[in-house]
C-alpha cells in the first residue's frame, strides 16, 4: 500500500511537536521541583536559626544529651526560645533531632514551621 507523503510528513511533525511539549513539561516540573526544595531548605535554614557561643552557663541541662550548659559551648536556639549544644557529645544533634521529627521542638513540640 503505498502512504501519501504529506500525511507521512504531518504524522512526524505531530509526534516532533508532542515529544517537545513532553521535554518542555518535564523541564518545568524539574525546575519546579528545585525551586520548591530550595524554597524548604531556606525556611529551614530561617528557622533553626544560627549556631551560638554562650557566653554565660545556663541553668538546665542540653534535653538531648542531658550535659550542662557551659559558658563557651556551641548552641542552637530555637525560635521557641529553646537551646541546645550544637554538636551534644553522645553523638545526637538538634539538627537530626529536628529532621527526623518533622522540625518539632523536643521540649515543648512546637512545629517550628506552622
Amino acid at each position: 500500500m503505498d502512504e501519501n507523503p504529506y500525511v507521512l510528513a504531518i504524522i512526524r511533525a505531530a509526534w516532533s511537536f508532542v515529544i517537545f511539549v513532553g521535554l518542555v513539561w518535564m523541564c518545568a516540573i524539574a525546575a519546579w521541583m528545585w525551586v520548591a526544595r530550595a524554597w524548604w531548605k531556606l525556611r529551614v535554614w530561617w528557622t533553626l536559626g544560627g549556631v551560638t557561643t554562650l557566653d554565660r552557663t545556663l541553668g538546665g541541662n542540653c534535653v538531648i544529651c542531658q550535659e550542662r550548659m557551659e559558658a563557651g559551648s556551641k548552641v542552637r536556639t530555637l525560635c521557641c526560645g529553646h537551646v541546645f549544644h550544637k554538636p551534644c557529645d553522645n553523638g545526637m544533634d538538634i539538627d537530626m533531632w529536628l529532621r527526623e521529627n518533622k522540625l518539632s521542638c523536643p521540649v515543648c513540640r512546637e512545629n517550628k514551621l506552622s
